[in-house]
């Protein structure tokens, strides 16, 4: 089963304990529900969108029956990486899903904001992102020597690249 969140639409200024958003919930291809959340410390709330063929007059699969599939699906994904409250990692579920999407397209839309406007880098042995103005000749993205120290450009990187070391830190 291929889940794919689109038309995600954040507010912010609303989020106090979860994010606020509304996003558009695909399964296999085809539009099938309308997730969102409110963003007061509420569970997300998923409903038939209306544009939906699962459920319409004639169809022969529920709307209700899909939702029970996809929800199966999320649950038998692998669990999260374990912590002090988990320990054996926390179960993985469709609203735990679609946070996550909304999280990953958060910080891949304010990564690629940064990258328009600045070079991103990190510097070997240090934590962090550093950025600057000033774009040195063209790298691959590997660790390259600089000065006194060697870094690596998240610029010249892949998007996938850049983003999981985004994400790291």
């Amino acid at each position: 089963m291929n889940l794919e969140l689109k038309s995600i639409k954040y507010t912010e200024w609303m989020s106090e304990e979860t994010l606020c958003f509304t996003a558009n919930l695909w399964v296999d291809g085809k539009v099938f529900a309308e997730v969102s959340n409110q963003g007061h410390g509420g569970c997300t709330d998923v409903r038939m969108h209306c544009k939906s063929e699962f459920g319409k007059a004639g169809k022969r699969t529920s709307f209700y029956r899909v939702l029970k599939e996809v929800e199966a699906h999320c649950n038998a994904m692998p669990n999260l990486e374990p912590c002090e409250l988990f320990e054996e990692g926390l179960p993985m579920d469709l609203e735990l899903w679609c946070n996550m999407e909304v999280e990953a397209f958060l910080a891949r839309r304010d990564m690629k904001r940064k990258l328009k406007s600045h070079v991103l880098f990190q510097i070997e042995g240090q934590d962090g992102i550093y950025q600057t103005k000033y774009h040195p000749r063209e790298t691959d993205g590997s660790w390259t020597v600089f000065g006194s120290e060697k870094r690596r450009i998240l610029n010249d990187m892949s998007e996938a690249d850049a983003l999981a070391i985004w994400r790291a830190n």
